[in-house]
């Protein structure tokens, strides 16, 4: 009977632990698929004298002088800087009009109130006081934050908003530099500098 019962568990076990191993895999495979939402350390809204507060980081940057993640417009995946990916979400004749909440990397990442900054709201940042240094700091209200940029040949931070032009669905608006907001492909990955409302 002893013998018996051995013989029973260590079948009982010799079928359990595959069993327990594979849904661990199948839980490893779900969880690549998941982002993580993570506000970073020494994240701040920092007041410039705006409609609303601005991070002093992009999304994906542990500090402000990383670059962080950069995305196509209108989607939350993490893309390489200035690619035009094959399989974007949204074709020539498609898409909203603003960067849908749920595709919003500020609030997919870091939540808590950030979002991608419409057209307004960057022409406002690209206003104010501009200094070049590696990168832009934008000073306002007594207060400046730092915009790496994101390819060190060209002086440009190339911030996207949330808004599509409104005369032909390929296009969106990004904040390259000083006093300007221009508008290229959607498809083009780059980075975001979130804000949140005062």
């Amino acid at each position: 009977m002893k013998k018996y019962l051995i013989f029973t568990l260590a079948v009982f076990a010799f079928v359990l632990v595959p069993s327990c191993n594979k849904q661990k895999k199948d839980k490893d495979k779900e969880d690549e698929n998941v982002i993580v939402q993570k506000i970073p350390d020494g994240l701040q809204a920092v007041d410039l004298g705006l409609s609303v507060l601005w991070a002093n980081m992009n999304v994906g940057a542990t500090k402000p002088d990383e670059v962080g993640y950069c995305f196509s417009w209108g989607e939350n995946i993490p893309r390489q800087y200035g690619v035009r990916p094959a399989d974007y979400k949204w074709n020539d004749q498609d898409g909203p009009l603003t960067w849908a909440a749920e595709d919003d990397p500020a609030a997919t990442y870091w939540g808590d109130g950030w979002r991608v900054p419409t057209e307004a709201e960057m022409f406002a940042l690209v206003s104010l006081s501009f200094t070049e240094r590696n990168g832009f700091y934008i000073s306002g209200n007594g207060n400046s934050i730092f915009v790496p940029f994101p390819d060190s040949r060209f002086s440009m931070m190339n911030l996207w908003t949330s808004t599509r032009s409104d005369d032909n669905p390929v296009w969106a608006y990004y904040g390259s530099h000083h006093n300007n907001v221009s508008n290229c492909r959607r498809e083009f990955a780059y980075p975001v500098r979130p804000v949140k409302d005062k």
